[in-house]
């Protein structure tokens, strides 16, 4: 499986920028959601090769309604407030 090597190295490379911030394992569950994300996009939308190509409405809309949602890791082991 190819991915796009821009968008893909353009979102590694924001991971990495939040790298200095974040907890180790964080940056590996942002690391996975965005290997998931990527596979699903490459999947569903082979022609996204570039950032600028990527849109809110269809490609992050319907990663809910693919079900993606489900199979992420959690990036927080307990809910937040709101979600109370």
């Amino acid at each position: 499986m190819t991915r796009s090597g821009s968008l893909e190295k353009i979102l590694k490379d924001q991971i990495q920028t939040l790298a200095t911030t974040l907890q180790p394992q964080t940056v590996l569950a942002y690391g996975s959601a965005l290997n998931q994300f990527l596979d699903y996009l490459h999947i569903a939308f082979p022609k996204v090769r570039h950032l600028s190509q990527l849109r809110r409405d269809p490609h992050i809309c319907s990663v809910g309604s693919a079900g993606f949602a489900n199979r992420m890791i959690p990036l927080c082991p307990v809910p937040l407030a709101g979600d109370i």
